[in-house]
């Protein structure tokens, strides 16, 4: 899955190799700050990405989550996730008007899904890393080999 494969002809998406993001390496291909990314390492796989819905027609929104079985949408409410995805592994306050719950997402964790409400819009961003990935970089981070 890439970026490109979701966008219009013409639009300019920016490769950045040796992108830092959950303690890994990445190579990200963007438009601003949404972006789809591989680890350096493992350069055929997406593992992670960024949707900034602010810089996506619905429709396109729409498509990159359905690929991931995601069944999100912008505006939705805190509730609304909760009814989705249950209580959040994690939740974190990032302004005064804006929160980030963090949801294990498939039968057996497949991926961690990040997920920003705003106050007033409802789900602005959405974040996903694939559950393996995350658990090796946090490994790796606290410098204990993975088993």
């Amino acid at each position: 899955m890439r970026l490109r494969d979701f966008l219009p002809a013409g639009i300019d998406i920016v490769e950045q190799p040796n992108f830092a993001w959950m303690n890994g390496l990445w190579w990200r291909e963007a438009i601003g700050f949404t972006w789809f990314g591989r680890l350096m390492n493992e350069r055929d796989n997406t593992a992670g990405l960024e949707l900034l819905f602010k810089e996506l027609d619905l429709e396109t929104a729409k498509q990159m989550l359905d690929s991931m079985g995601l069944p999100l949408h912008p505006g939705m409410l805190r509730n609304d996730l909760l009814a989705l995805f249950g209580i959040p592994q994690m939740t974190r306050k990032l302004e005064d008007d804006r929160w980030t719950y963090n949801f294990h997402v498939g039968s057996t964790g497949t991926y961690q899904v990040g997920c920003t409400v705003h106050d007033n819009f409802g789900l602005i961003h959405v974040s996903v890393i694939r559950s393996d990935v995350r658990r090796m970089l946090a490994l790796a981070a606290a410098g204990t080999p993975p088993s």
